[in-house]
């Protein structure tokens, strides 16, 4: 006698009915998922770094060219009232970063030299910027103008991503995290 076997072609009852994820499947995508998170992250943030540093390095620059205009065209180190040895530190708009060794001294508007003629006097030809900008990380950028008057650098900086000025007003180099240019 011939023994038939039967096969059923029916699925299994799970087959086709919804049905959870294994521990071990959400773990294998979990991991995907946080290395590719690992990866992508810091190229993101580190080009973003990167043009932030590329814009205060260009907008530093048009700061200093700013700068010479207005002395070229008034006569007057921008320190003050007819170049009146006043300030020690001129500041852009915005939150002001902690000055360090640049901090001491009396403070005046960088807008006050550029952008109208506060302390200009009849040789004022500005504006020399519409208006003066943020730096990258949103903190107002920074004249050391104690420098017209003293032996110091004159620097244009922003204090980079820290919001620390870490430039020795003397250097050649900016320090730590600032962005700058020596304007004379």
């Amino acid at each position: 006698m011939e023994r038939r076997h039967h096969v059923d072609a029916r699925l299994p009852e799970h087959v086709g009915s919804p049905r959870g994820w294994t521990l071990l499947e959400v773990t294998a995508v979990l991991t995907i998922v946080v290395a590719l998170i690992a990866i992508v992250v810091p190229l993101a943030v580190g080009e973003s770094q990167e043009a932030r540093v590329a814009k205060a390095v260009a907008q530093t620059h048009a700061l200093a060219r700013s700068l010479g205009l207005y002395e070229r065209d008034t006569g007057f180190d921008p320190t003050g009232t007819a170049g009146a040895a006043t300030a020690h530190v001129l500041l852009g708009p915005g939150t002001v970063p902690t000055l360090g060794a640049m901090g001491s001294g009396p403070a005046l508007s960088l807008e006050d030299f550029l952008c109208n003629a506060t302390h200009g006097g009849a040789g004022w030809s500005g504006p020399y910027l519409e208006a003066v900008p943020l730096d990258p990380w949103d903190r107002a950028y920074l004249v050391n103008a104690h420098g017209f008057f003293s032996e110091e650098r004159v620097w244009v900086l922003s204090a980079g991503a820290d919001g620390v000025v870490q430039t020795d007003p003397s250097s050649l180099v900016a320090g730590g995290d600032d962005v700058g240019v020596v304007a004379k």
